[in-house]
């Protein structure tokens, strides 16, 4: 099984961006991969919405448009 920072490394050669700059200090996010955090932040908000609705057995709806009005909805 590949390494985190394997796994990393081909997820940033995918997307043709850098997301953590490497240094022997260490590492930080660069600025795409801040932007990119930002967005998984609303990601995870809506799984846990999705997790809230499964547990009461109710259906749920999601609905996404990708586009220049990008967003997110569950009902």
């Amino acid at each position: 099984m590949p390494t985190l920072s394997r796994r990393m490394t081909d997820f940033e050669r995918r997307l043709g961006q850098r997301l953590i700059a490497r240094s022997a200090r260490g590492y930080a996010l660069t600025s795409q991969g801040r932007a990119l955090l930002e967005q998984a932040e609303g990601l995870r908000a809506i799984s846990a919405r999705l997790a809230a609705f499964a547990r009461t057995g109710e259906r749920v709806r999601l609905t996404a448009c990708i586009g220049p009005h990008s967003f997110w909805r569950v009902t």
